[in-house]
């Protein structure tokens, strides 16, 4: 999983998350979209530190291929490619453990 910690691979997936993502999720990563207050459940707040725990990545590859039942969350695997969806995981994880999705610069600069 040390892929998953390039910046290259993290940069692309925040571009990923910002296409795809951040209407719902929001553009911090909280689960705080625009789309997301007309929902039964937010979100999922990609802030938390759970996503950056040894399980984190597999849950949330899991939840962007196939999608959450009972949640507004969507299947994306017939939309993005295998290597989308696991920059997207390195994008979340990353945001998890800094505990905010930052700017772009704080995805892919080292020390910030």
């Amino acid at each position: 999983m040390d892929r998953l910690r390039a910046a290259e691979v993290r940069s692309r997936g925040e571009q990923v998350y910002r296409e795809s993502c951040a209407l719902c999720h929001g553009d911090n990563a909280d689960g705080r979209g625009a789309r997301s207050m007309g929902f039964d459940r937010r979100p999922a707040n990609f802030t938390d530190p759970i996503w950056s725990r040894p399980d984190g990545a597999s849950r949330a590859y899991q939840a962007i291929t196939v999608g959450v039942p009972g949640t507004a969350m969507p299947a994306w695997g017939a939309i993005l490619s295998a290597d989308d969806r696991w920059a997207l995981v390195a994008f979340i994880t990353g945001v998890s453990e800094r505990g905010s999705a930052g700017g772009p610069a704080a995805s892919t600069t080292p020390g910030r």
